[in-house]
């Protein structure tokens, strides 16, 4: 087990997150939060997909983390991620040639 009280001013903590309770569980002690899955992705089709407004209610819940979405982000959806809490996404299909 990690001690978060003595590494917390040395490193940025980041954590990945699928659900509300996963959220209120490790809010306290991240600065980095990977959101997932946003939307159905082809390399989890048994997971289910959040949705924009799980994740924006999540984003609120972490609104003073750098939060992040991933999963099933593509250029088609990507219009959808609009948000004031959420920094950035991580999107693999949407980066590749």
């Amino acid at each position: 087990m990690i001690n978060f009280n003595l590494i917390q001013d040395t490193f940025l903590l980041a954590v990945k997150i699928h659900n509300y309770q996963e959220a209120q569980k490790f809010a306290k002690n991240i600065d980095i939060v990977f959101i997932s899955n946003v939307f159905r992705t082809k390399t989890h089709p048994e997971r289910n997909e959040l949705g924009t407004k799980k994740l924006f209610k999540l984003c609120i819940l972490l609104k003073n983390k750098l939060n992040f979405a991933l999963g099933g982000v593509n250029r088609t959806n990507i219009r959808r991620l609009k948000n004031k809490n959420l920094k950035g996404f991580g999107a693999i299909s949407c980066f590749r040639d």
